[in-house]
C-alpha cells in the first residue's frame, strides 16, 4: 500500500465531509420557517455539496481500490445485517424524537410502498 492511497481516501471522506456540512448549510437555508422558495444561496451550496459528494465518492474509490485486498474481510452479509439494524434504530430515534411522526410515516410510505407513476 503507498501513500498515494491513503492520501486519496483521506481527500475523499474530506470531501464527503464539506459535502455533508454544504448540504447542512442549503437545509437551513432552504427550510428555514417563514420563508418560502429557493434562494440563489442556498442553490449554489446544494451544488457545492453535490460537487463535493461527487469527488468525495472518486477519491475514496480510487483509494480504496488501491488498498491490497486481503483474507480477513468482514462478510458482507453482517455488513448488510448492521446497515438494516442502524437503519430501524435511525427510524425508531426519529419517530419517538419527532413531533412531525405523521409526516415521517407518510414519506416512508409513499417512498417505499406506493412510488408515484409518471406519465399517466
Amino acid at each position: 500500500m503507498k501513500i498515494t492511497e491513503l492520501k486519496e481516501l483521506f481527500y475523499g471522506q474530506g470531501a464527503l465531509v464539506l459535502c455533508c456540512g454544504f448540504y447542512l448549510i442549503w437545509w437551513c437555508a432552504a427550510f428555514r420557517p417563514g420563508k418560502h422558495g429557493t434562494t440563489l444561496p442556498s442553490g449554489i451550496c446544494l451544488g457545492i455539496a453535490v460537487i463535493c459528494g461527487l469527488m468525495g465518492v472518486i477519491f475514496s474509490v480510487k483509494g480504496i481500490r488501491g488498498i491490497p485486498a486481503r483474507r480477513e474481510h468482514v462478510s458482507g452479509l453482517n455488513i448488510l445485517a448492521a446497515a438494516a439494524v442502524a437503519y430501524f434504530l435511525l427510524l425508531i430515534v426519529t419517530l419517538l424524537t419527532s413531533w412531525r411522526r405523521r409526516q415521517v410515516w407518510c414519506a416512508i410510505f409513499c417512498t417505499t410502498v406506493c412510488p408515484t407513476r409518471r406519465g399517466t
